[in-house]
């Protein structure tokens, strides 16, 4: 019989079940680019400085696009940790809320700036990161072309 309570109670709970499947799967997926953003940044800027004493036999070496690449991957660290202390800070505050809701009876959201400050960190991260692999290749090709031929 559709349109009974126990249908509209088992779609419900399909509902919720589904929902929370994705909510926990975005957690994770979120959780690994801050991770991988974190880590390829801090790789790249490494690598980068671990190799550098390679460029200096290369003489009339522009070294322009590799600051570049390094103040990126810089940056990309710094937004990546940045949007770690957010979101927790977030996080807290949404727990002090449902509390507060829960205990005093009240439907309080709390405002969409936590979650808009996050999402701009997350994407600024991902843009210094994109603009330091650039900014490393342009460096490399253009300084290698003088050893290899």
């Amino acid at each position: 019989m559709t349109g009974s309570p126990e249908d509209k109670d088992f779609k419900y709970n399909v509902y919720l079940d589904e929902r929370k499947r994705n909510i926990e799967s975005k957690a994770k997926q979120s959780e690994n680019f801050d991770k991988y953003i974190l880590t390829l940044s801090a790789g790249a800027l490494g690598l980068s400085l671990t190799f550098i004493n390679q460029f200096d036999k290369l003489t009339n070496c522009n070294t322009k696009p590799l600051e570049i690449s390094w103040v990126s991957f810089a940056l990309s660290i710094v937004f990546t940790l940045l949007s770690f202390k957010v979101s927790h800070y977030t996080f807290s505050k949404l727990i002090e809320l449902l509390d507060s809701n829960y205990k005093d009876n009240k439907r309080e959201r709390l405002p969409k700036s936590y979650n808009l400050i996050t999402e701009f960190l997350n994407y600024s991260s991902l843009l210094a990161f994109i603009v330091g692999v650039i900014y490393l290749i342009i460096f490399t090709l253009t300084n290698l072309k003088g050893v290899i031929k």
